[in-house]
């Protein structure tokens, strides 16, 4: 192989490399546009979700209402069983 032959092999072959690179360079641009479009789907699903504090102060809301209604229940059949024992000795 002469000089300019090898020359003219590396001319080719450095063009064929720098074609490669565009192509993955291309490639990888599209790779992550799709990335970046998936994480801001992502952000604006997360935007609605509730925060955990925001969950923690409803949560002992519905607790608080749930012990209320516990007690009013313990009341209630409280109340019922001196209502049957006052039915019981009527009779």
């Amino acid at each position: 192989m002469t000089p300019d032959e090898l020359l003219d092999y590396i001319k080719e072959f450095r063009k064929s490399d720098q074609e490669n690179i565009k192509s993955a360079h291309a490639s990888m641009e599209k790779r992550l546009e799709s990335i970046n479009e998936f994480r801001g789907q992502l952000k604006d699903q997360a935007a609605g979700f509730a925060t955990r504090e925001e969950m923690n102060i409803k949560y002992n809301a519905l607790e608080a209402r749930l012990r209320g209604v516990e007690r009013l229940i313990a009341f209630a059949g409280g109340g019922v069983a001196v209502i049957q024992i006052i039915l019981h000795f009527i009779k």
